[in-house]
């Protein structure tokens, strides 16, 4: 918990830094749905799912806070993405697609997660959707393929398509087929050739 916080006492974090605070959190999720996967004790296991449920629901808080103080303005984004080699790319706008696709990137895990673990008689809030996540990545990710951006564009792009990736595969075949469509288009550009042989190398 100290580097969440000991190197910001004298400096403010950005909305950026506060999303990466939620977002490593999700790590802790992933680790404790494996745990629970592996638990055949009724007792535990019992009490496991419900940490779970509480740890989902604290970092949706979290999400839902950060969203409506600091989420980027994406209108217009999409458009630079798909501009001619020759267009200008602007740092203001791949740093805020970049700050966006992070955050719909933690949104797939945490609701992935809750979805998993929650009782089926509980009504879902509409953002918890992961079709929504899904789209908001891939409306706007293609922004990360400009010439302009070069090679860093493995840094930018290769968490939130991963992640978008795992979701459409879990989801099985006959759902998110317009989702699927739209991440396999991306995923055939020249441009990402190198971050998809990387997830198929991972399994994703």
């Amino acid at each position: 918990m100290e580097w969440k916080t000991l190197p910001w006492k004298w400096h403010p974090k950005t909305i950026k830094d506060t999303l990466l605070d939620i977002l490593a959190d999700t790590t802790e999720l992933l680790e404790e749905l494996d745990a629970l996967n592996v638990c055949f004790n009724l007792d535990d296991r019992d009490w496991r799912r419900a940490v779970l449920v509480e740890k989902c629901w604290l970092l949706d808080r979290a999400l839902v806070t950060w969203q409506a103080s600091s989420m980027p303005t994406l209108a217009g984004l999409g458009e630079q993405a798909v501009a001619a080699s020759t267009d200008f790319v602007s740092a203001e706008a791949l740093a805020a697609t970049h700050t966006a696709t992070l955050y719909s990137t933690a949104c797939l895990i945490v609701y992935t997660t809750l979805a998993a673990v929650v009782e089926p008689y509980v009504v879902m809030p509409a953002r918890t959707n992961p079709k929504t996540h899904c789209r908001d990545i891939l409306s706007v990710v293609s922004i990360f393929f400009h010439p302009a951006v070069g090679t860093f564009r493995a840094h930018l792009a290769t968490l939130p398509i991963a992640v978008v990736l795992a979701v459409i595969t879990m989801a099985g075949p006959g759902v998110m087929e317009e989702e699927r469509r739209l991440l396999m288009g991306i995923l055939a550009r020249p441009e990402a050739v190198g971050i998809g042989r990387l997830l198929h190398s991972m399994q994703v």
